[in-house]
């Protein structure tokens, strides 16, 4: 069995919070190697949100890291070449910075130097990228590892915590280097792979009418869905509802796919139901006629029938395959069959 690894059982956020403030906390010890290792944390923190380099030594620990100060997650005051600094860590594992918490964590601290970091080593997802809009320095798990790997100091607690951490970029980058071979759809239960799929379709089908954004959920079953806005009209509906068409990356019965849907909270609406399934009905018949035109495209399937007028309703669908419609094929063929389908609707809408 060998040795086992602390961190294999400590996978919490906590205990990240614990190893990032004992890593802070190592630049003011006894031991050279150890004060060493701590003092070249923090000068390469700082490097990360300043983009300038500091020699180790030239690292001091003023104030020793405290957790959960008015909410936030890491505090420490270094003196970093003659500057007094105070970073603030929001540290997050898998889940992501919500309801205005990074802002209010730099409100609630007061300093001449504040050096706010993002730190995440789950996967970042366009919530985690945008943390700089609030001021902080996002920092992930590519730069963290090389970090982490190119320290000499030894400790059975770093090389647990290194050897943890290596092991989660390892699986990400497994799973990701397999999205575009033909059995790469299999691994759509993994939210970050669903993800980078959508980024890639979001990407290369640049155009848009109105709106665009990538989010993401989980069904009531737990399993992780994603979505990509292309197209939203405003009071597009009787009683000014507004409507909208996304792709849905998804699971049912009949295997992993991804579908374009139309939505309008119409159910209460008599009037703009009908219009919404009027609209409908011409959606799919535009893409129908994009479809004959295009060579070489994905084989897609009957969409699910929609004579009532939900809210949400699918105009076309298409199944992942490991022969037909691979993840590849897909997003080869999908950037030609989105630019004709909003031209479609462009030219209807005049």
């Amino acid at each position: 069995m060998g040795r086992p690894n602390l961190f294999s059982f400590a996978t919490s956020e906590l205990s990240q919070d614990a190893f990032l403030c004992w890593l802070a906390a190592l630049a003011d010890h006894d031991d050279a190697d150890l004060q060493q290792l701590g003092q070249s944390f923090i000068a390469w923190l700082w490097q990360q949100a300043r983009g300038a380099s500091v020699e180790p030594n030239r690292v001091r620990l003023l104030r020793s890291p405290e957790r959960q100060v008015d909410h936030v997650d890491i505090l420490f005051e270094a003196e970093i070449a003659g500057t007094r600094a105070l970073f603030l860590i929001e540290d997050k594992t898998e889940t992501s910075h919500h309801s205005g918490q990074l802002e209010r964590y730099l409100k609630a601290v007061s300093h001449a130097e504040v050096v706010p970091v993002y730190f995440k080593t789950g996967y970042h997802f366009g919530t985690d990228t945008a943390a700089t809009a609030a001021g902080y320095t996002v920092v992930g798990l590519d730069e963290w590892v090389a970090f982490l790997k190119a320290q000499t100091a030894r400790s059975d607690i770093f090389d647990d915590y290194s050897t943890y951490v290596a092991g989660l970029h390892a699986k990400r980058s497994e799973a990701l280097s397999v999205l575009l071979t033909p059995e790469g759809y299999k691994r759509f239960d993994e939210d970050f792979v669903q993800y980078e799929f959508m980024r890639r379709v979001a990407n290369s089908c640049s155009s848009f009418i109105g709106r665009r954004s990538t989010y993401r959920g989980r069904s009531l079953g737990g399993k992780p869905w994603t979505q990509h806005l292309f197209a939203e009209f405003e009071h597009a509906l009787p009683t000014r509802l507004k409507e909208s068409l996304f792709y849905r990356l998804d699971r049912r019965t009949g295997g992993w796919y991804l579908a374009i849907r139309q939505y309008a909270k119409v159910q209460a609406a008599d009037a703009a139901r009908a219009v919404k399934l009027a609209r409908l009905a011409e959606y799919r018949r535009q893409f129908d006629c994009v479809l004959s035109i295009i060579e070489g495209r994905p084989v897609f399937k009957q969409p699910s029938t929609d004579r009532q007028g939900k809210n949400e309703s699918e105009v076309a669908v298409l199944f992942f395959d490991d022969a037909t419609n691979t993840t590849s094929r897909v997003l080869e063929a999908l950037p030609r069959i989105h630019e004709a389908f909003l031209s479609a609707i462009r030219a209807s809408r005049g």
